[in-house]
């Protein structure tokens, strides 16, 4: 018989240019979905970063590599809350988005 697993979706509305509102938000969400007994929370597209930037030099400053600082938050709140997490931000290679 297959294990059953909650997943919560998150709802809420990235903020464009506001990584720290952003995850104000994504830790508030991890929060309560691991209360109600979540062991999966997926979030927005883009939600560290916000997304609709109008143009790639606009988005650069806010993207980051794929191990980047947002993976080295998320780990440890993810761990403390004993649960999982799907959530987006801009991917950086060099120049590249």
């Amino acid at each position: 018989m297959a294990a059953t697993v909650l997943v919560a979706g998150v709802q809420c509305e990235p903020k464009l240019m506001d990584r720290e509102a952003n995850w104000r938000t994504v830790e508030a969400g991890l929060a309560d979905a691991a209360k109600a007994g979540a062991r999966l929370a997926i979030f927005p597209e883009a939600m560290v970063t916000g997304y609709c930037y109008e143009t790639k030099a606009e988005a650069l400053p806010y993207a980051e590599p794929a191990d980047g600082p947002s993976v080295a938050r998320l780990a440890p709140t993810c761990r403390r809350l004993g649960i999982h997490a799907i959530l987006g931000t801009l991917e950086r290679d060099g120049d590249d988005l």
